[in-house]
């Protein structure tokens, strides 16, 4: 059997290594930019945090903070994640697990100085999270995949699909095969496939359409990063520290401060452009929530794309209008979290034919 997965973010990266890792053989990852994780797979902040108040999705969420701490022997050279810890101010406290605990405002405020300032009575502690090297670990599942015969075509766009049709008739997976038309340095060529992998990221719905599959109505959506200069006031040992009624985020970052405003906007997939009015919403927040660094300077802003379904859940399931398309996407932010726990099951239930999770 054939596959033939469309992008190398985690998404792509991950379920190309497990498809190896459970014995397929005839594996081709491609993917529209130069490299790898130029998109939202290499920009986001790098929290690997367990905690997820949906029920369906927390178990992924879990399971990979548990392969990114005790990943497979030969998966990468060194550890992939700090475990500094997580604290999340205003959290519900139904959703408490065996990772966290409740503890007091004192007490986290010992931890991170700038939260006596914070508005919050308690908080939710989580030692087992951490900041994960995104680059080591996004090309430890590329390197692991290539070293087990998966193909990575880069600078390669779709120019054309060709899927077979659902029919209430049964057939041989193994015999229908779907093609696409690509493009690549300037020439045009064919690859053909038993099954077609959509893990394209804030371009799911746009290669869903082009192959005439389901429209599921997802959509990507910006958000920004913000990284301060070295600050004296910032202690690299601190958790990273997530307000999540309030709606932002900080965590130290190379002497200082990385922070987010948990921006929201929808906008086309892409490179989105920085809006000055999200340091401004930034700045609101943190005058409001935690003014002991409301202050801070800043010497970088970027963004990136977070692609949602309507229901927030991750999509992870063959097309139901099409026999060939797979779905695998809209982690919601969660892509390098729940990467190794989505490749998984994706691979799984391509790999068995099985078509829920």
């Amino acid at each position: 059997m054939s596959i033939v997965i469309i992008g190398a973010g985690f998404a792509g990266a991950s379920c190309a290594w497990w498809l190896a890792r459970l014995g397929a053989k005839d594996v081709t990852v491609i993917e529209r930019e130069e490299m790898p994780g130029l998109h939202a797979s290499g920009l986001n902040a790098g929290f690997a945090r367990r905690f997820e108040e949906d029920e369906k999705v927390a178990p992924l969420a879990s399971e990979g903070v548990d392969f990114i701490t005790n990943p497979p022997r030969g998966f990468v050279d060194g550890p992939i994640i700090e475990h500094k810890g997580s604290l999340l101010l205003n959290a519900p406290k139904n959703i408490i697990g065996p990772h966290h605990k409740i503890i007091s405002k004192k007490v986290a405020s010992k931890m991170v100085p700038p939260l006596e300032s914070a508005q919050f009575k308690e908080t939710l502690w989580t030692p087992t999270d951490g900041i994960v090297d995104i680059h080591k670990y996004l090309w430890a599942f590329i390197n692991g995949a290539k070293a087990n015969g998966v193909r990575f075509l880069t600078s390669c766009n779709i120019v054309k699909f060709n899927v077979i049709a659902r029919a209430p008739a049964r057939s041989n997976p193994r015999r229908e095969i779907a093609s696409l038309t690509l493009a690549m340095t300037g020439k045009t060529f064919e690859i053909n496939s038993n099954i077609i992998v959509n893990a394209s990221g804030a371009w799911l719905q746009e290669i869903a359409t082009l192959a005439g599959s389901e429209d599921l109505l997802i959509k990507p959506f910006r958000r920004h990063l913000f990284s301060t200069p070295p600050m004296k006031e910032a202690d690299s040992n601190w958790p990273f520290v997530w307000d999540v009624k309030n709606q932002f985020y900080f965590r130290p970052e190379s002497g200082g401060l990385l922070l987010g405003a948990c921006d929201e906007d929808e906008v086309r997939p892409g490179a989105p452009l920085v809006d000055p009015k999200i340091k401004e919403l930034l700045a609101e927040k943190l005058l409001k929530y935690c003014p002991a660094i409301s202050n801070v300077s800043i010497a970088r802003e970027w963004c990136g794309c977070r692609t949602f379904a309507p229901d927030k859940r991750p999509v992870i399931r063959f097309d139901k209008k099409t026999k060939n398309l797979f779905w695998l996407g809209a982690l919601g932010g969660r892509g390098m979290t729940c990467a190794s726990s989505a490749g998984r099951m994706a691979a799984e239930m391509i790999m068995k034919r099985t078509r829920s999770w």
